[in-house]
């Protein structure tokens, strides 16, 4: 009898095993016919459309820009280590010494903006919203907006790990977003005042994974302002490594709520709900706020969330090959490009990364 007992135990497992494949087959499907050219180029970070180009920022901090009408990217001369959109342009930050440099990109023109010294410190992000920008160190926060950059000492010390995205906020808070794949990142809050780090954590279920905000599961893939509050914040989860989970939710104050999610079928024969969230939904890795409309990218298409009306689905264009990068200008207000960073730290193949024009 034991030895049954034990038998059927294994063929539950083999079974939970073949179904978790079964998922990511399903998952990944989307994109497998349309990975990046493996011709040594490399994984694309960070992706920004400005000054009427399209700005890809390499893991090795090459920085790549490609026109509509272009069939292959131009390099520009040195190395960068983030970029964001500022206002109509792109913001470049880059190290020399102990300095951060930064150019702003528009019109056809680089301007040289006041340099901000290193002081010893790592950078962890670099974070723009309308026109405002800021710089997330391991020990400070650094507001751009003003032309002198003002710095507040953390209570704390900050550590990059693999990806980061942070965004300026209000008066009152900053925040930033960690992307370790399947150890998870989560979201925290950064006082504009005190420089104090709070952790931004719901676990209501009390699962190992329960949300709406996970920092041990949840990876964090982009924050903007709330339309309806601009001192809320809205952020984008995903999470792909063997399943898919992923949802929007917005932070306001000490409270957290799911705004948006998706199952992606089929679900695991032994998945559960979470408050109405099944065990596998798609995963985001993108978002941005446009014409008071919120744009999520998945792993499945763009989903377009406005106040008061049904989501709107578009399934991901097709993406063609500019030298060695996969594409797409094919979407009204929207550049997509595929990347396989995020394999670095989660078995997700190629995921797709969003800028708006």
């Amino acid at each position: 009898m034991a030895a049954l007992r034990i038998r059927k135990r294994h063929l539950a497992i083999a079974a939970a095993i073949i179904a978790a494949a079964v998922c990511a087959v399903a998952a990944t499907r989307f994109w497998r016919d349309a990975a990046p050219a493996e011709a040594g180029e490399e994984d694309l970070q960070r992706i920004v459309f400005a000054d009427g180009r399209l700005w890809m920022l390499t893991i090795k901090g090459h920085l790549l820009s490609l026109a509509p009408d272009e069939a292959e990217p131009r390099r520009s001369a040195g190395k960068t280590i983030d970029i964001c959109r500022l206002g109509d342009g792109m913001l470049a930050l880059a190290q020399r010494g102990e300095v951060w440099r930064l150019r702003l990109r528009t019109d056809g023109r680089w301007r040289n903006l006041p340099a901000v010294p290193t002081e010893g410190d790592t950078l962890v992000a670099l974070g723009c919203e309308g026109e405002q920008a800021m710089l997330v160190t391991s020990r400070r926060l650094i507001d751009l907006q003003a032309g002198t950059p003002r710095a507040v000492r953390l209570n704390g010390e900050l550590q990059r790990l693999h990806m980061a995205t942070a965004a300026p906020g209000d008066a009152e808070f900053a925040w930033i977003g960690f992307n370790v794949g399947e150890w998870g990142g989560g979201l925290m809050r950064i006082h504009r005042r005190s420089g104090r780090l709070e952790k931004v954590h719901s676990n209501r279920s009390g699962e190992i994974c329960g949300g709406p905000l996970n920092t041990d599961c949840d990876p964090v893939n982009g924050i903007v302002a709330s339309p309806s509050d601009p001192s809320c914040a809205v952020a984008a989860i995903g999470m792909l490594h063997m399943m898919s989970h992923g949802r929007i939710v917005e932070v306001c104050g000490t409270r957290i709520r799911r705004l948006y999610f998706k199952a992606l079928a089929p679900q695991p024969p032994a998945g559960t709900l979470d408050e109405g969230e099944p065990s596998s939904t798609v995963s985001f890795f993108g978002l941005a706020l446009a014409g008071g409309d919120l744009w999520a990218v998945g792993i499945d298409g763009l989903h377009r969330l406005r106040p008061g009306q049904p989501p709107q689905f578009r399934p991901l264009p097709k993406f063609t090959d500019r030298g060695g990068y996969m594409v797409s200008f094919d979407v009204p207000g929207v550049v997509l490009v595929l990347s396989n960073a995020n394999q670095r730290v989660s078995l997700s193949g190629a995921i797709p990364l969003m800028a708006v024009r």
